[in-house]
């Protein structure tokens, strides 16, 4: 390698020209229950009605976190994926390039 290019200013974040520009996160996978219920299939959200509407929840420790109320099923599951995306998203952190 030739050891010019190595004396010109480093980026501060190393490019992955493999990579997207952002991590791809699964979407959640539903499964419907003999309750008029839906759960992801890690047991981490629920859809129910709730009157008019459906209702979003999150299992905690010791209970549930209100996530959103919807419309519709499509619109309650389009807020439960967008609330574990935005959890996930901000445990993440960029890595320095040190080299």
């Amino acid at each position: 390698m030739d050891d010019a290019l190595l004396d010109g200013p480093k980026p501060k974040f190393l490019p992955c020209p493999f990579c997207s520009a952002s991590p791809q996160i699964k979407p959640l996978v539903w499964i419907e229950c003999s309750d008029w219920t839906y759960h992801d299939e890690q047991c981490q959200y629920e859809l129910e009605i709730d009157g008019l509407f459906w209702r979003v929840t999150r299992g905690v420790t010791g209970g549930t976190s209100y996530v959103a109320n919807a419309d519709t099923l499509e619109a309650a599951k389009a807020a439960a994926q967008s609330d574990y995306e935005a959890r996930i998203r901000a445990a993440l952190v960029e890595t320095e390039w040190d080299a």
